[in-house]
């Protein structure tokens, strides 16, 4: 497994492929890796404040403790994908392809979440406070009783 550990990083990368790699203590903020594959590989108490993983495929990846706010994901195909204890806070999930995404305590205050097929996602454990949604996006999603009473209000449903 490569493993690389980058605390400042000012390059754009030109591998278009990552396969059982490990990201650990990075600061990939504002760096794209965008139409890249990733697969079976790790992002470990990364920085990934405004990354563009767009149109990029995911397969088997962990994102473990990651600061992710502005992060955006649009376009891109997630199979396999583990969330554990990320902030991503105001980031874009836009018309992604899904597929076995677990999430463990998430932060998605005020993140998009728009045309996803998030069916059998648990979102349960995570924050999504003001999240920016669709129908296509709820349908079929685990949720909390509070979580189901704020979305409520997303959608414009009204409770007397």
């Amino acid at each position: 497994m490569l493993s690389i550990n980058v605390q400042s990083i000012n390059f754009v990368f030109n591998i278009s492929t990552f396969e059982k790699s490990q990201f650990k203590n990075c600061d990939f903020s504002n760096i794209l890796f965008d139409e890249k594959a990733l697969f079976r590989s790790k992002f470990i108490t990364c920085k990934l404040q405004g990354t563009f993983f767009s149109s990029a495929r995911l397969e088997e990846i962990e994102f473990n403790d990651i600061n992710g706010r502005y992060i955006n994901f649009s376009g891109c195909n997630l199979k396999k994908i583990n969330f554990v204890d990320c902030d991503f806070s105001e980031s874009r999930f836009m018309e992604c392809e899904t597929q076995k995404i677990t999430l463990s305590n998430v932060q998605f205050n005020k993140a998009e979440l728009i045309k996803m097929k998030l069916q059998n996602t648990d979102f349960s454990s995570s924050n999504i406070d003001n999240i920016i949604t669709d129908i296509i996006s709820l349908k079929g999603i685990k949720v909390n009783a509070g979580q189901a009473l704020s979305l409520s209000v997303v959608l414009g449903i009204e409770i007397v």
